[in-house]
């Protein structure tokens, strides 16, 4: 059964034939529905929208599951005026297996090429495969991953259990007067004035390069998107004159009382020119699969005489060596944005930086 994680896009493949095993052909109307199978209601469609055709008989949909989407069991159904096909997919939760090897989730495709019918029922696994390779051949850079943090909130002085940020705050209360480049100022708990503000802010520092902030919970509840600013550098400013929890209960889940979550979205998003690289490295690798002669990926064979023809193919051992793959889209891609060979990018750890707690099982 083919799964789907909160937060994530999954691509869905169907194909249609005259007759069970028979030619491929075109349909018309089509429409996708997927619906929850617990009765929960409709989660997409029904729908033309977003459907590509692929190749003869082959169509696909790209399903941008949301971060807060039920988990279980789903129906998708294709129907058209010719015929009709289903298949059940599980949407699993966000945190499940969050650390992995490879990318998070499989890349977009700009559809510059025409998958057969033949490779319809592998479609799926060729775009996940094409990923994995062109993330790792262009040093680990383009990914988008969905993650749920249990922050911290920021404090002036590094945060002394149970509640002071510093031992002579003990017993004195809130306001506690603070004095910043020569000027004094009344500081709120959980709030710092700084060099780029004359005020005392609100503010959460969160880990990676994030793109944006899909929800923030407090108490439970999510608090509407104008109730905080995300800043470049990955600060998190609360903007409705609220404080940030002093406290956050890992013992419960984030829909309770007493804690507080984020839901964002981290990663460098994919180049126009890798959505066209993936797509071009998955129908090769489809074709692989099915054993194609179409396929163009080096083998091992160097050359082939058929009536008196003689064949010269690209030696993989060469093509390889240099960190190439062989197809002028991918190798483009990969001499563009990551013309070193890297394998992967400088990290920099701050042992004293931004605390945050991710969920990673169950």
């Amino acid at each position: 059964m083919t799964t789907a994680r909160q937060g994530s896009t999954i691509t869905l493949v169907v194909d249609f034939f005259d007759v069970p095993g028979g030619t491929a052909v075109d349909v018309t109307g089509l429409t996708i529905t997927i619906t929850a199978l617990d009765g929960s209601g409709v989660a997409v469609g029904p729908t033309s929208v977003g459907i590509v055709h692929a190749g003869l008989g082959v169509y696909t949909y790209d399903w941008a599951v949301p971060s807060g989407q039920s988990t279980g069991d789903y129906l998708v159904s294709w129907d058209s005026i010719e015929a009709d096909a289903s298949e059940t997919i599980t949407v699993i939760p966000l945190n499940t297996g969050v650390y992995s090897a490879g990318p998070c989730s499989s890349w977009p495709l700009i559809h510059c090429d025409i998958f057969p019918a033949s490779t319809a029922g592998i479609t799926g696994e060729a775009i996940a495969a094409a990923t994995e390779i062109l993330w790792a051949k262009t040093g680990r850079q383009f990914d988008s991953c969905t993650v749920t943090l249990r922050p911290c909130r920021d404090t002036c002085f590094g945060g002394t259990w149970p509640w002071g940020d510093s031992w002579n705050e003990w017993g004195t209360g809130w306001p506690w007067p603070y004095s910043w480049n020569g000027q004094w100022f009344n500081l709120g708990c959980g709030g710092c004035p700084g060099s780029c503000s004359c005020t005392v802010l609100q503010t959460v520092t969160l880990p990676g390069d994030v793109s944006e902030i899909l929800e923030v919970r407090v108490d439970g509840e999510v608090l509407p998107s104008t109730a905080y600013i995300l800043y470049n550098d990955g600060l998190l400013v609360r903007t409705d004159g609220e404080t940030w929890p002093l406290c956050n209960d890992l013992s419960l889940e984030d829909t309770e009382v007493g804690t507080w979550s984020i839901t964002m979205t981290t990663g460098t998003q994919v180049p126009t020119l890798g959505k066209m690289a993936v797509s071009e490295l998955a129908l090769q690798l489809a074709l692989a699969c099915v054993d194609d002669a179409e396929c163009k990926l080096p083998s091992s064979v160097q050359s082939l005489v058929r009536q008196g023809v003689t064949l010269t193919f690209l030696d993989p051992s060469v093509v390889f060596a240099d960190g190439k793959i062989g197809l002028y889209r991918c190798d483009l891609f990969i001499s563009t944005f990551n013309p070193s060979g890297i394998a992967e990018r400088a990290h920099a750890i701050d042992v004293d930086g931004p605390k945050a707690r991710r969920q990673v099982w169950p």
